[in-house]
């Protein structure tokens, strides 16, 4: 699953509004995914609470549609135009990334 934090949403667009040569698409997410178990353990961790109720396929169809594709089978979208443009991401990791939220 993608995820990113919002300061290097917003370094990235400042990123790339101040380099013209950075040009085309450019996947806004972190370079390292995790699956939904790795992201919920990291919530779980970041908020001191276990993290071990797991959500059928057919009660997460009901609460979110069409999105629980993803979420089940995940969506592998790499950063590669930002890595090779130069931008240095602050947070390259689930768990540094949750852990400076104020949650």
């Amino acid at each position: 699953m993608p995820w990113i934090h919002i300061e290097d949403v917003v370094g990235l667009i400042i990123f790339l509004m101040e380099h013209e040569e950075a040009r085309g698409a450019f996947n806004v997410t972190a370079p390292n995914p995790v699956t939904m178990e790795d992201f919920c353990k990291a919530i779980g961790a970041a908020v001191n609470r276990p993290s071990w109720a797991n959500v059928p396929a057919s009660m997460l169809s009901l609460l979110v549609g069409e999105m629980a594709d993803m979420l089940l089978s995940g969506q592998r979208a790499m950063p590669q135009a930002t890595l090779r443009s130069g931008y240095d991401f602050k947070f390259r990791n689930i768990s540094a990334a949750l852990e400076s939220l104020e949650l």
